[in-house]
C-alpha cells in the first residue's frame, strides 16, 4: 500500500501509521479529511478528538483508533512522528492521552533520521488500554536502542500529574526536570506581560522576490528575477532605481547572530507610514509624489501583485503586503531571535533600525526600556539556553526551533536595579565584542580570499597512514603488469584514505569545538585536550599561514551531525598561500586581534553566567549540570 495514503508495513508484518499532513491529505481525499474532522460519536462529541486542533497529521487518528481497538489488557506500539508532544495540532491527542493515561513508554530519536526517504522526527511509542500513572521514556539521539537504560530507572519517567493536559510535554531526566520546575516557580516567563509586551514574527509580503532587494548603492538596488519554470539557473540580477527613503534593512534568521548588531545587504520596499498607534498604506498619489521611482518599480509587477492568493489583492491597494500583522512594530527597540538554531541566539536592535522578515526570525519587545540589555544577557546565558534545548522542538543536524511557543516559557529572574545594571553592562560589552569579532572575521576572510587556494593531497594530511600512488606502485606485487600495478596502487590508496577518514570520523564528537596547535612543525587538532588529528607536518614557510587558516575555519564552529570527516578533511587540505607580504602581515595582525577578542569574550561570558547563576538561585550541583551540557 502507498505509505503516503495507507499504513506502512515493515518486513515483520507490523503496520505503522501513515505520515501525511492534513493539507496534503485534503488535496487527494477531501471527503475523508472532512469526515475525520467533523464526524461525531456518542453524545454528539467529536468522533476523533485528535483531529480537532490545528492541521493535524493523519497518524494521530491512527493512534486514537488503535487505542479503541485494544482489549482491556491490550498494548500496541508504533514508530511515529514525535512532534505531537510540542505542536499545536497535538493538543487534541495530548488531552486524550492525558485523560486515559494510555502512553506507557517512549523512545525518542530526537533529530536522528530513522528513515532515508524524508526528514521525519520519530519515536517508538508504546500504548496500553489500561491507565498508566506515568510515562517511562528513553533518549536515543544516535539511533541506538540497544543501550536503553532499565525501564525502572527512577530518573527516567514523568507522571501524568506532572504533564499538562494541553501544553507541550517535556521528557527530560528527573534531575533536569526538577531544575526546570524550580526555575518556573521562582521566575517569570518571558511572555509575562510585566517582562515582554510582545513576541512577534516578521512581515509577510506574499511576494518577497518583488519587495526584497539587495542594496547596491545610493538609491540603487538589485532585483532577482525568479527562476523560469523548468530552468535550473536563476536569471542575472537587474539593477533598479528606488528611493532610499522607502527602503529599510531587513533581517532574516541567518543575520540574527548572538549578541551581534545585524549586518544585512537585503532591504525591504515598505509602502507604509507608521505613526504611534497607527499604520497607513501610502496612497497611489502619495507613492507617485514622494517615491516616484519606487512606484514605477511596483507598477511593473501590478499584474502579479493583484493575482496573489487567487486575486485577493485585485483592488486599488494591490501593492500592499500579504499580511498587515506586526508592521507597526518594526521600528521599535527590540531583541531579535534567530528561529532555527543549535543554541539560543538573541541579538539587539536597540535603535529600531532593522525590519524583520517572516523567515526564521522573531522579535521581542521588552516591557521596560531599562531592562532591554538585561533581557539580552539573560536570554543569551547558559541557563536560558539549557532550558530552551529541553523544551524546544528538535530539528535535523542538532538544531532547535526557537519560535514563540518555545521561547515564551523561558524563565526570567526578578532582579534588583543593581543586578540589572551589572548584567546589562556585561550584555552591552558582549555586544561590542561580538560585533567587533564579526568585523574582524570578515576582514580576515577578505584577505584569505586574496590568497591562492592550494589543495594538498591526502597523504599530506595523513602522512603516516596514506601513501602516494607512486610509492604504492613500487610496492605492488611483482607478478602484476604495469597497468595492473597502477590499478592496484590506486585501489590500495583509496583503502588507506577510507581507513584514515573512518578513524577521523570515530574521533569527531558531536558538539565539539576543535582547537588547532602548531608544535615544532607539526599541526594537531584537539577536542578539549584529546587528540583528534596529528602528524600533519608542514613547511616552515607555510606553517603560520596554515595555522591561522585552520583556526579561522574551526573557531566557534561546533561539530554537528552534518559535518563528516570527509568534508572536514577536504577543508583542512585546502590551504592558502601568498607571496604578498602585506597580506601575510595583515592576516597575522588580524589573527592576533581575533585571539584577544575571543579571550575577552570568554571572560565576559563567564562573568555574565556567574551573575546569572546567582539570580536564578542555582546550587553548585545545578550549576555543574548546566555547565556539563556543553
Amino acid at each position: 500500500m502507498d505509505p503516503m495514503y495507507g499504513s506502512e508495513e515493515d518486513e515483520c508484518g507490523r503496520r505503522n501509521p501513515p505520515y501525511v499532513k492534513l493539507q496534503n491529505f485534503k488535496k487527494v481525499y477531501p471527503d475523508t479529511a472532512d469526515f475525520l474532522r467533523n464526524a461525531t460519536g456518542a453524545g454528539g462529541h467529536p468522533r476523533f478528538r485528535s483531529c480537532q486542533t490545528g492541521n493535524y497529521d493523519l497518524y494521530l487518528p491512527f493512534i486514537e483508533r488503535g487505542l479503541e481497538l485494544l482489549n482491556p489488557q491490550g498494548r500496541l506500539g508504533y514508530i511515529a512522528p514525535s512532534l505531537w508532544r510540542y505542536n499545536e495540532y497535538g493538543e487534541g491527542i495530548r488531552a486524550l492521552l492525558h485523560a486515559g493515561g494510555n502512553l506507557d513508554r517512549w523512545i525518542d530519536f530526537g533529530s536522528y533520521q530513522v528513515f532515508d526517504e524524508a526528514i521525519i522526527y520519530t519515536a517508538l511509542q508504546f500504548y496500553s488500554r489500561n491507565k498508566n500513572d506515568r510515562v517511562r521514556f528513553a533518549l536515543a539521539p544516535t539511533g541506538e536502542v540497544t543501550r536503553i537504560h532499565d525501564w525502572d530507572d527512577p530518573n527516567w519517567y514523568v507522571t501524568y500529574k506532572e504533564l499538562p493536559k494541553n501544553d507541550a510535554w517535556i521528557f527530560v531526566a528527573r534531575p533536569e526536570l526538577a531544575v526546570i520546575k524550580k526555575l518556573a516557580k521562582n521566575c517569570k516567563r518571558l511572555d509575562d506581560r510585566s517582562v515582554a509586551r510582545n513576541i512577534f514574527v516578521g512581515m509577510q509580503t506574499s511576494a518577497d522576490h518583488i519587495y526584497h532587494l539587495e542594496r547596491a548603492g545610493k538609491n540603487r538596488y538589485l532585483f532577482q528575477p525568479p527562476k523560469p519554470e523548468g530552468s535550473k539557473t536563476k536569471p542575472a540580477k537587474e539593477e533598479v532605481s528606488i528611493e532610499d527613503a522607502i527602503m529599510h534593512p531587513l533581517v532574516s534568521g541567518q543575520e540574527a547572530n548572538r549578541y551581534q548588531i545585524p549586518r544585512t545587504s537585503t532591504y525591504i520596499l515598505f509602502p507604509y507610514r507608521v505613526q504611534p498607534g497607527q499604520v497607513e498604506l501610502l496612497t497611489q498619489k502619495q507613492m507617485g509624489q514622494a517615491h516616484p521611482k519606487a512606484w514605477a518599480y511596483l507598477k511593473r509587477f501590478q499584474a502579479q501583485l493583484r493575482a496573489r492568493e487567487s486575486s485577493a489583492f485585485n483592488d486599488e491597494n494591490w501593492y500592499r503586503f500579504g499580511r498587515h500583522q506586526n508592521i507597526d512594530k518594526q521600528e521599535d527597540r527590540k531583541l531579535i531571535v534567530a528561529q532555527t538554531v543549535n543554541r539560543l541566539s538573541v541579538c539587539p536592535d536597540d535603535k529600531g533600525a532593522f525590519y524583520l522578515n517572516n523567515v526564521r526570525v522573531n522579535g521581542i519587545l521588552p516591557r521596560k526600556d531599562s531592562e532591554f540589555w538585561y533581557l539580552l544577557g539573560i536570554l543569551n546565558s547558559q541557563v536560558a539556553d539549557w532550558v530552551f534545548r529541553r523544551i524546544a522542538k528538535p530539528k535535523e543536524g542538532g538544531y532547535y526551533e526557537a519560535n514563540k511557543q518555545f521561547i515564551a516559557p523561558l524563565p526570567i529572574p526578578t532582579a534588583t536595579p543593581r543586578d540589572i545594571t551589572a548584567v546589562s553592562n556585561l550584555a552591552k560589552r558582549l555586544t561590542e565584542l561580538h560585533s567587533a569579532r564579526c568585523k574582524t572575521v570578515s576582514d580576515l576572510g577578505r584577505r584569505f580570499e586574496a590568497c591562492d587556494a592550494v589543495e594538498k593531497a591526502e597523504e599530506w594530511l595523513w602522512p603516516s597512514e596514506v601513501r602516494s600512488v607512486e610509492t604504492l606502485r613500487a610496492k605492488a606485487p611483482k607478478e602484476l603488469s604495469t597497468r595492473e600495478k597502477a590499478i592496484w596502487a590506486t585501489q590500495e590508496r583509496a583503502k588507506q584514505i577510507n581507513a584514515a577518514t573512518e578513524r577521523l570520523q570515530d574521533r569527531l564528537r558531536i558538539g565539539a569545538v576543535l582547537e588547532v596547535e602548531l608544535d615544532e612543525g607539526e599541526l594537531r587538532l584537539k577536542d578539549e585536550g584529546t587528540t583528534v588529528l596529528d602528524g600533519v607536518f608542514v613547511d616552515p614557510n607555510e606553517a603560520e599561514l596554515i595555522l591561522i587558516d585552520w583556526r579561522n575555519f574551526l573557531r566557534g564552529n561546533r561539530i554537528t551531525e552534518a559535518i563528516s570527516a570527509a568534508s572536514l578533511s577536504r577543508q583542512l587540505r585546502c590551504i592558502r598561500k601568498t607571496d604578498n607580504t602585506a597580506i601575510a602581515k595583515q592576516i597575522a595582525e588580524l589573527h592576533a586581534q581575533l585571539s584577544r577578542l575571543d579571550n575577552e569574550i570568554m571572560a565576559s561570558e563567564t562573568a555574565l553566567n556567574n551573575a546569572v547563576y546567582v539570580l536564578f538561585g542555582l546550587s553548585s550541583s545545578e550549576i555543574l549540570m548546566v555547565q556539563s551540557d556543553r
